[in-house]
């Protein structure tokens, strides 16, 4: 790899957009010049993980600047292919600036800047087709990277007191040091910064740009593995994306990839315990009356479909880069794998619960109605002696069964929204078989 500079970089960039806009409009070689600049990104990461930057007195901004009109631009708004290239490059080089800024105490950046970014990466996400999940999730990342830009004055007080208390100054810390103090400040983090899963994402993202060997692969990534694998969701993004850039790395020895390869495989694999029906009525549950659109709230409720999805899209894009014995078990696994519960299943699952809950309901509302029949007929003086020990129980019991009824109507009115979802995950399921039935003819 030729030397790099911010020069040669942010002229690499710049070259991207040429190949974007009128007369020179070339959206392969934009892709392709597109993925060098990620390459060379993956190459100033491991630099700095490895406490050997490369640029280490400049801020790779310039780069950020120029994507964020590229990625912006209306022309590729529906470009899939493009947005595939540069919405990673576009993640890693705001992580690399937020990343320089801390290195060098620094905080460059305009806020305009960073609202931009925000903009961006929240326009972008709300006009992809649900199947994109590995674009989607690259943004997602952006976003949260754009926000290390400029923590509140709080969250840098807080890190300047963790830092002086532990007797550690700023610059002498390692990043990885920094982030464990980030976790450490916790809830006013996530209130006032950014997302709680964003931190050990960024940190095993960075960490794998070292992994060359099998051992590498078992010491940087195999602590997080079960972590990451129980939580699915982004975190089985994370990995899916990790395991493709070390299929896809010429400097990863044969070993690692081949464990990279059968890690893959084993994502297909994963689900969840409870069925997507009782997913759906837990997560309304707590969500209520905030209810997010139906799209976003059908894929919530199977934490590991976007995950299946990414790693169909990186199968095509391995087979083209001539991987295909890397992602063979890991089709095989695509194409066997089946839910514990299909649709109907789960639609019969949820009317079998709704009325379940009417049932219960039907009965606390009796054993309330006696309680009340009671608690009144001892109010007008109708009461044996000796029945003020009743009459307590039976207030404690009316309002035992009065939390009840809340906590039951709660979760009926939840369950009854859960089946409108069901259609909206039948359109997930064509889209995944759509895929799959392109895959079956590799």
């Amino acid at each position: 790899m030729a030397t790099i500079t911010l020069k040669t970089i942010t002229e690499t960039a710049q070259s991207i957009g040429t190949l974007m806009t009128r007369p020179n409009f070339d959206p392969p070689h934009a892709i392709e010049q597109s993925e060098i600049l990620y390459r060379e990104g993956i190459e100033l990461v491991a630099k700095e993980v490895e406490g050997q930057p490369i640029l280490k007195e400049d801020i790779v901004s310039s780069v950020v600047t120029e994507l964020n009109e590229l990625v912006a631009a209306e022309n590729i708004q529906n470009h899939i292919p493009l947005h595939q290239t540069l919405s990673k490059v576009y993640h890693i080089f705001i992580e690399i600036t937020w990343y320089q800024c801390w290195r060098q105490q620094q905080r460059p950046v305009f806020t305009t800047t960073i609202e931009k970014i925000l903009n961006n990466c929240d326009r972008i996400r709300k006009n992809l087709p649900k199947d994109q999940a590995g674009i989607w999730f690259e943004y997602s990342c952006a976003k949260q990277a754009a926000k290390c830009l400029t923590p509140s004055e709080t969250v840098w007080g807080k890190y300047i007191d963790i830092l002086l208390s532990l007797g550690e100054h700023i610059q002498g810390k390692s990043i990885f040091g920094i982030i464990r103090d980030a976790i450490a400040i916790g809830v006013e983090v996530e209130k006032r910064w950014i997302k709680r899963w964003y931190l050990p994402i960024y940190q095993l993202r960075w960490s794998s740009t070292l992994v060359r060997t099998k051992r590498d692969f078992e010491t940087l990534i195999g602590p997080q593995l079960e972590k990451f694998q129980k939580e699915g969701g982004k975190y089985t993004l994370c990995l899916a994306t990790i395991y493709r850039e070390l299929i896809r790395n010429p400097a990863v020895e044969e070993e690692a990839k081949l464990l990279a390869s059968k890690e893959l495989a084993g994502l297909v694999q994963l689900q969840d315990d409870k069925s997507i029906a009782s997913n759906l009525a837990n997560y309304l549950i707590k969500r209520l009356p905030h209810l997010k659109p139906i799209k976003y709230l059908a894929i919530k409720a199977d934490r590991y479909w976007p995950t299946r999805l990414m790693i169909t899209q990186y199968a095509f894009e391995l087979k083209k880069e001539g991987k295909l014995p890397y992602i063979r078990e890991t089709i095989n696994a695509l194409l066997t794998f089946q839910r514990k519960t299909r649709i109907e299943d789960e639609r019969q699952a949820i009317q079998l619960q709704i009325e379940k809950l009417k049932a219960e309901s039907t009965q606390t509302k009796e054993l309330i109605e006696k309680c009340q029949a009671f608690l009144q007929a001892a109010g007008a003086g109708i009461m044996k002696a000796g029945q003020e020990k009743d009459v307590q129980e039976t207030k404690v019991n009316r309002d035992r069964y009065l939390q009840e009824q809340k906590d039951i109507e709660e979760e009926l009115k939840a369950t009854e929204q859960a089946q409108p979802l069901l259609s909206e995950l039948e359109e997930l399921d064509k889209k995944e078989q759509e895929h799959l039935k392109e895959l079956a003819e590799i």
